[in-house]
């Protein structure tokens, strides 16, 4: 078990950008989720702005569709610092992140501490 999952670690890691104080990692998938979220955000705050119109008496309708805006974007700053503390946008936007840690690199991949270590190590 412990020889597959290293087997499976190193064939990711053959993606990875390595350094010599940082390692970049893809992770378009996450961010096109993200940002895809909230767009459907943003565009179902349209959609609800267009379609209620003056049915509601005293709502402006597209105060609901700037809501929107304001969500989808708060959404998009918590999910860019919840995988690491330092993310800068040009990353964010190319679908890749710069881990500085081993804690960050662990939350990128979701991988177990002691098999990122033996596989940095047995690559180094």
């Amino acid at each position: 078990e412990v020889s597959q999952r290293r087997k499976q670690l190193e064939e990711e890691m053959r993606t990875w950008d390595i350094e010599q104080y940082t390692i970049s990692i893809k992770c378009t998938r996450y961010v096109y989720t993200v940002i895809g979220c909230a767009a459907l955000l943003v565009v179902a705050g349209l959609i609800s702005a267009f379609t209620i119109r003056e049915r509601i008496e005293g709502v402006d309708p597209f105060g609901l569709a700037n809501f929107s805006w304001l969500l989808a974007a708060f959404g998009i700053l918590i999910a860019k610092s919840i995988r690491v503390t330092e993310w800068p946008w040009r990353d964010f936007l190319l679908g890749r992140v710069t881990c500085r840690t081993l804690s960050e690199l662990q939350s990128v991949t979701s991988t177990n501490e002691q098999d990122l270590i033996l596989c940095l190590l047995t690559h180094e």
